[in-house]
Parts: C-alpha cells; sequence; structure tokens
C-alpha cells in the first residue's frame, strides 16, 4: 500500500490501461485517485462546466441604458469633402435619444437634427437628413466607456465621448 491507501497494481500512471488485467473481465473497476467515483466525477465536472459557461455569459455586461447620451465628437473619414467632424448632444426625452448634429469643420452649415436614433445593445444607429437627398445612416459599436467605432453610409466613422 501506498500512503495514497491504493495499492500499487490499481495505480494509474498516465499510460496502459487502467484495470487489472488479473481480475475477471466483468469485475473490473476503473479506479481514479480522486476519492469520488466514476459517475460522480463526471458530474463533478459537468457542473465546474455548467457554472464556468454561465459566469462567461453573465460577465459580459450589458451597456447601461444611458451610455450613448451625452456629447460626442464624431470623425468620419475619407468622405468625398474630405475629412469631416460633427458634435452632438443625445439626451433621453420620452425614453428615445434625440440630437442634432453640428458640423465643426464648416461651421456655416446649421445644424442637422438626428431624425431618429436606434439602440440596440451595444450598437448605435442615429439617422440624418442630407441636403443631397435622402436619409444617411451613422452606425456606431461601443469600443470601451469613451469609444464608438462604425461608418457613415460608407465611409469610417469614430466617436470619442466629450467630457465635459
Amino acid at each position: 500500500m501506498r500512503k495514497h491507501g491504493l495499492p500499487a497494481s490499481r495505480i494509474w500512471t498516465g499510460s496502459g490501461s487502467l484495470l487489472n488485467s488479473n481480475e475477471p473481465q466483468l469485475e473490473r473497476k476503473l479506479y481514479t485517485l480522486l476519492p469520488f467515483n466514476g459517475e460522480e466525477n463526471v458530474r463533478i465536472l459537468l457542473l465546474f462546466l455548467l457554472v464556468g459557461m454561465a459566469h462567461a455569459g453573465f460577465s459580459q455586461l450589458a451597456t447601461p441604458p444611458n451610455y450613448f447620451a451625452g456629447n460626442w465628437e464624431i470623425s468620419v473619414v475619407g468622405s468625398p469633402v474630405g475629412d469631416v467632424k460633427f458634435t452632438t448632444d443625445l439626451v433621453r426625452k420620452a425614453g428615445k435619444l434625440t440630437g442634432a448634429l453640428t458640423n465643426t469643420t464648416d461651421p456655416s452649415q446649421a445644424k442637422r437634427p438626428l431624425m431618429r436614433v436606434e439602440e440596440k445593445g451595444d450598437k448605435l444607429m442615429m439617422y440624418f437628413d442630407s441636403s443631397q437627398g435622402g436619409e444617411v445612416p451613422i452606425e456606431l459599436t461601443k469600443v470601451n466607456d469613451d469609444n464608438l467605432t462604425g461608418t457613415l453610409s460608407t465611409f469610417d466613422a469614430t466617436a470619442k465621448r466629450v467630457k465635459p
């Protein structure tokens, strides 16, 4: 007997069979180094896997309800008129975000009111009316607490929270 209480013939060393070849076929037993039987080991393993998956799923923090509210500076790169910067102050009114875009690259342009704003998890869709015809979408996705990335129509866009 060894210090763990199992005879040397019943200790698995990592190779070969776990079964003692001297025992009859029907009476062979699987011995492990854990103090539980094989069925309990599987249950414990499944329990740990389930707890681990649940923890991983719940640890993904949802975007807080007012995450997108506030002042943002939106930069658009490579548009037909060059790089453009907008500012917007998104305010929640009656449960929905509203606001307007101000073109800081060309201050002579009037503010463009947002026609609608949609929030889906960590994504933000803002629509404004273009003077060249039609509704233009700005789609942004949360990167971290103060940054968003996405597109304005087909052009790359980033947004940075403007701290007061």
